[in-house]
């Protein structure tokens, strides 16, 4: 059960500078009644996004949705080392760079951290 016991991060396409610009855009999740699938819905509320401001479909897992991000069939989802690395090296936004939101959203023990991975 799950990929391993690391950091998630949101990572967006280059065009998404913050949480509002989640805003009509398409997540990926593994399915939407997973432990990802629920850290990222809450990261979203947390950030001013209520259910229905975007829209969820089913990627499958890291690797697949790693895949349909690169190709640009969806606008963000959560990644785990190395994809989330790999996503910087391609461009790719993460949540780290939306700034001081993000680290509202993370546990106390993420958000003392000088690097956010939600």
């Amino acid at each position: 059960m799950g990929s391993d016991s690391g950091f998630l991060s949101l990572v967006a396409q280059r065009e998404v500078k913050s949480w509002r610009y989640l805003k009509g855009k398409t997540l990926s999740v593994d399915a939407r009644t997973t432990g990802y699938a629920f850290v990222l819905f809450e990261m979203l509320r947390r950030n001013g996004l209520a259910d229905g401001d975007y829209n969820v479909v089913r990627a499958g897992g890291m690797m697949q949705r790693w895949e349909a991000l690169r190709v640009q069939e969806q606008d963000a989802t959560l990644l785990s080392t190395p994809f989330d690395l790999l996503a910087e090296v391609h461009g790719l936004q993460t949540a780290a760079a939306f700034g001081p939101a993000c680290r509202a959203a993370a546990p106390p023990s993420v958000r003392n951290d000088s690097t956010l991975h939600s």
